[in-house]
């Protein structure tokens, strides 16, 4: 069940059958308000994980630098928490696979994107949120996480033993671990505030 935020106004284009090319796909400013009858607040509830105003912080230069020093100290093993461009999943906790590396060679591609020569990267798996807000699973997705995108590194954490049923016919390969709710925090405020 989505969590839904206090409900918020914005201004839109009343009638949106503006054609004007400016103004098409812009739904905060009109060029034709005679035709269009000017902008009108509407509520709106923002779902979980929204932001109020999206800062792109990954293409501040200050944050990037930031993400590639701490980069240089990841290990394999290592617990890395990283910026996402996906709004409903801005941030991602993964286990390190290698150190930082050089990418060599024609473009490379995982289910995370694109790498290509000359970039910096770690090779990751991805951790996906378990049974409460700080146990996380490991997964089978290995991608390629730029170095800039580092936001908090060897993140605290305990492996969490799983209790083997004797009736299990093949045990799970997936570990699960409990971090520390003030590393999940700190992570979430260096992904969402530039200033952080």
């Amino acid at each position: 069940m989505l969590e839904l935020r206090q409900m918020q106004r914005i201004q839109v284009c009343h009638l949106r059958l503006c054609t004007i090319t400016e103004c098409c796909c812009r739904y905060d400013s009109c060029c034709n308000t005679s035709f269009c009858g000017g902008l009108k607040w509407r509520e709106v509830k923002l779902k979980s994980g929204a932001r109020d105003v999206a800062v792109e912080t990954r293409f501040c230069s200050q944050i990037q630098d930031a993400g590639l020093e701490r980069a240089q100290s990841v290990q394999a093993g290592t617990m890395v928490g990283s910026e996402c461009t996906n709004e409903t999943e801005p941030y991602i906790i993964s286990l390190a696979l290698t150190g930082e590396k050089v990418w060599m060679g024609e473009p490379g591609r995982s289910w995370m994107g694109s790498i290509t020569a000359g970039e910096k990267y770690i090779t990751a798996r991805k951790l996906i949120r378990g049974a409460t807000e700080n146990m996380y699973v490991t997964t089978e997705l290995e991608f390629y996480l730029h170095s800039e995108d580092v936001r908090v590194i060897n993140m605290q954490h305990s492996k969490i033993e799983v209790r083997r049923s004797s009736r299990q016919a093949q045990a799970s390969n997936k570990e699960s671990f409990l971090f520390n709710q003030t590393e999940i925090e700190t992570l979430k405020s260096r992904c969402w505030d530039p200033n952080a």
